[in-house]
């Protein structure tokens, strides 16, 4: 999935980084109670991605993306150091199908002869709301029947 996602960015025009500070979201610490570890790991991708001037921050699944966005200025809104930057950071998340509808510069090519179905992630279609841009990219794609 991640490759795929980096050849569509690259496909489309866009540069692709990996800041070597990054690391998990947190979601299942947080999810579990551990909330220390959770904000110790919100803080260092806040760090790690607001180091350099990105212009989006993509997540190609659901339940961290969800973290990402609504969940770390949640846990930092208290931090005197943090709580701005984790506004700033989340303001720039979005989820790759959410990125694409609207920076979409080289639509799907080729043609499949194929029927298929699109099964939301629960984190995106109830958590990010993201329901509409998946299937409109993927009704994008010559040949391919949604169902």
């Amino acid at each position: 999935m991640n490759e795929a996602t980096i050849r569509v960015l690259q496909r489309n025009g866009y540069e692709v980084h990996f800041p070597f500070e990054q690391t998990c979201c947190g979601a299942a610490q947080i999810h579990t109670g551990e909330k220390d570890l959770g904000c110790d790991l919100a803080r260092r991708n806040i760090d790690a991605f607001l180091s350099q001037e990105y212009d989006a921050i993509i997540s190609n699944a659901g339940g961290c993306g969800a973290t990402l966005k609504f969940d770390y200025p949640e846990l930092l809104m208290h931090d005197h150091v943090y709580a701005e930057k984790a506004n700033q950071f989340s303001a720039k998340v979005q989820d790759i199908s959410e990125f694409l509808i609207d920076h979409l510069n080289v639509p799907p090519q080729g043609f499949i002869h194929l029927r298929a179905v699109y099964s939301d992630s629960c984190h995106l279609r109830h958590v990010q709301k993201i329901f509409r841009q998946p299937r409109e990219l993927l009704k994008q794609i010559p040949g391919l029947e949604l169902v």
